[in-house]
């Protein structure tokens, strides 16, 4: 049984979401933590969105390691990640949005990537990339998601 508590505030600085997370942790509260998403943390003393990302990203590396539990987040892809070079192709690493820094810090890495052939009222067909794992195989996984329940399967 895992502890999960969800949070709903927007507007998280960097300092606010660190101290929550290591007093919530203190107590017993908190055994994962998902940020949705990391681009929008603020960050105060940042000059620019990069620097921004690289202070989140390498905060979330070292909450990670600091409490040994996993830290998972949610970054945006740049919106012309389909059309590079005229071309549709997959979303990849190289299209985070705002920094490399995330795909350097993070220990795995999974795109999500809607397929435009396979979807109806019902379902949508998904790739999930595994575009980065520093401990194991990368690849692709065909999910199918069905939306009235709100659940993945595999195809």
């Amino acid at each position: 049984k895992m502890n999960i508590l969800i949070d709903e505030k927007s507007g998280w600085s960097l300092d606010q979401l660190l101290s929550t997370v290591y007093k919530k942790h203190s107590k017993g509260e908190c055994d994962m933590v998902f940020v949705d998403y990391l681009q929008q943390v603020r960050v105060p003393r940042s000059q620019n969105k990069h620097e921004q990302v690289s202070a989140v990203s390498d905060a979330m590396k070292k909450l990670s390691r600091d409490l040994q539990i996993p830290v998972i987040g949610l970054a945006q892809i740049n919106r012309d990640a389909e059309k590079t070079n005229g071309k549709d192709v997959p979303p990849s690493l190289i299209h985070i949005k705002d920094s490399g820094s995330l795909e350097q810090d993070a220990d795995v890495v999974m795109i999500l990537h809607r397929k435009e052939d396979g979807f109806d009222d019902s379902y949508t067909n998904i790739d999930l990339r595994l575009a980065k794992n520093r401990h194991g195989n990368v690849g692709v996984c065909n999910l199918r998601f069905h939306h009235q329940v709100c659940r993945y399967t595999q195809i």
